[in-house]
């Protein structure tokens, strides 16, 4: 008990001798007989909620299929991936990619479970349709702008873990004739072995046969240890990177063969200048790249071999070290067996 005359009440926070800074957020002060909704909800853990189902995929057996989800609500968010309603193992994060498909495969279900402390949500199941033909290149010159939803291409970057706005988080877009990779600064985005299989990348299934692809780039990597490219890989973490990059001096052709800890590389000479024009082509177990700078006369870079199960082709941007964001602008890809005019011209 103890006696006062009232005038104010109210909160306050500080700091007993000379300490640390400390800084008390107070979410919100209320009169119990007229209390107040919390209008921003901190108050209170939101059950998550679906805003991005997964869609259902078709692919050539051979090749993997990812399926993905968009969700919002009060985080940690958890995921849990089911096939035909059993859980898979280590299959715990926004999207999930399946081993290389078999026929037995047709027609699996896929759902995710998103929970957090305030409850659960399960996706809309989506349809894995396995076809016994082979996987096409697709030839694209993202005019009009593909979406990210087009399940020929898939958007993979290492950094983006979350339905949130990840650190180092890279970002596709599209402008109506160029597909846009942009990279940011400050941290590693590079194609190599382990923790640096860090670089975004476009990429569509490739069946395990031969082929020529062709990508021309309208950006220029121009600071230190940019870089651009064409990716053919087997896995997220087994590759072949075929690509240029700026040293801070010198503009570089580079070639590698990369397979979780361990890489190989077959190509790493200087170029008067970046060229524009890639091409990659397939025989068997050999390997050429070459490269253009008016798309027209192409010139050899080099010819070797390396054994690799392709499931995917595409392009990729990144930055090697802690430096300069940068952001790839890729005009076309095109399937050399199934060429594209470049509708907007730019070539």
């Amino acid at each position: 008990t103890q006696s006062m005359t009232v005038t104010e009440v109210g909160a306050f926070a500080g700091i007993s001798g000379q300490n640390a800074a400390f800084t008390g957020t107070l979410d919100y002060f209320t009169n119990l007989a007229a209390p107040i909704v919390d209008s921003d909800g901190s108050g209170q853990a939101t059950a998550p909620t679906i805003t991005t189902q997964p869609a259902n995929r078709t692919v050539a057996a051979g090749q993997t299929a990812t399926f993905s989800v968009v969700a919002s609500g009060s985080t940690p968010l958890a995921y849990q991936w089911r096939r035909n309603g059993t859980n898979i193992a280590n299959a715990t994060g926004a999207s999930y990619t399946t081993p290389a498909t078999v026929a037995a495969d047709n027609g699996a279900v896929f759902t995710c479970l998103v929970s957090n402390s305030a409850g659960s949500v399960a996706s809309n199941a989506a349809t894995l349709t396995v076809t016994s033909g082979t996987a096409t290149i697709l030839s694209d010159d993202f005019n009009p702008a593909t979406t990210e939803s087009n399940p020929t291409w898939r958007f993979y970057d290492p950094y983006d873990t979350t339905s949130g706005n990840d650190p180092g988080q890279s970002s596709l877009t599209f402008n109506g004739a160029n597909a846009l990779i942009a990279v940011p600064g400050g941290l590693e985005h590079d194609l190599w072995t382990n923790a640096s299989t860090s670089a975004p990348r476009l990429l569509q299934p490739a069946s395990n046969t031969d082929f020529g692809v062709e990508a021309k780039f309208e950006s220029v990597p121009a600071v230190r240890y940019q870089e651009q490219g064409i990716i053919v890989q087997a896995t997220n973490t087994n590759f072949l990177r075929f690509d240029t990059y700026f040293d801070g001096n010198s503009s570089w052709l580079f070639v590698a063969y990369v397979n979780g800890t361990n890489a190989t590389t077959y190509y790493n000479t200087p170029v008067s200048r970046i060229p524009a024009y890639r091409r990659v082509i397939r025989s068997g177990a050999q390997w050429t790249y070459r490269y253009s700078f008016d798309g027209v006369a192409w010139t050899d870079a080099v010819t070797f071999t390396q054994s690799m199960t392709v499931t995917e082709v595409g392009a990729f941007a990144g930055i090697s070290g802690q430096n300069a964001a940068f952001t790839g602008t890729l005009d076309y890809f095109t399937n050399l067996a199934a060429p594209i005019v470049d509708s907007d011209g730019s070539n």
